[in-house]
């Protein structure tokens, strides 16, 4: 089961408007991200939380919205490393015209 918002703002603090390294942990739990709580797969950083990795753009999204993503998220840029908050959306699928 994914984490809730709550629990995920609770150990990570995110800098929205940061292009590197964008996510730290909250001061109570950590100042940095460690190497054993990161890493980088497919060309897109994960990140452990309570012993599963998950997208960082995917936990940018629900630290900002309160909601997993429904859909993929793009990179404005192409890079998959930026997950500063302008530069990450959903990707809507569009209707099948009829």
């Amino acid at each position: 089961m994914k984490p809730a918002a709550e629990r995920v703002r609770s150990l990570l603090y995110y800098k929205s408007y940061e292009l590197k390294e964008p996510f730290t942990w909250q001061d109570w739990y950590g100042l940095a991200l460690k190497a054993a709580d990161s890493h980088a797969e497919y060309g897109e950083l994960m990140i452990k939380i309570d012993g599963s990795f998950y997208p960082a753009d995917q936990l940018a999204w629900l630290i900002m919205t309160g909601e997993w993503p429904d859909h993929e998220i793009i990179h404005a840029d192409g890079n998959k490393l930026n997950n500063s908050w302008d530069n990450i959306k959903e990707k809507v699928l569009s209707a099948k015209a009829a």
